[in-house]
């Protein structure tokens, strides 16, 4: 059982990573928009596999910019 402690840690540590893939804000895996549509909340594009909340200023609310698919206000960094 101790083994299993570091390889669980690799694992957890590994998943971590990929949730923050490429630095900007994802949601499930999805092949088509109409999936992250399907599962609501404000993920609705998907991009590269995994769906995201924006893809351009369009989809952010006013004063917002899109910035690797999580909208943003000027000076949130």
């Amino acid at each position: 059982m101790v083994r299993r402690i570091p390889l669980l840690s690799a694992l957890a540590l590994l998943a971590a990573l990929a949730a923050t893939e490429c630095g900007g804000a994802r949601s499930a895996h999805c092949e088509n928009d109409g999936q992250c549509e399907a599962l609501g909340g404000k993920f609705h594009y998907c991009i590269a596999a995994q769906c995201v909340e924006c893809v351009t200023n369009a989809a952010c609310g006013a004063h917002q910019r899109c910035e690797r698919g999580q909208c943003s206000a000027p000076g949130d960094d």
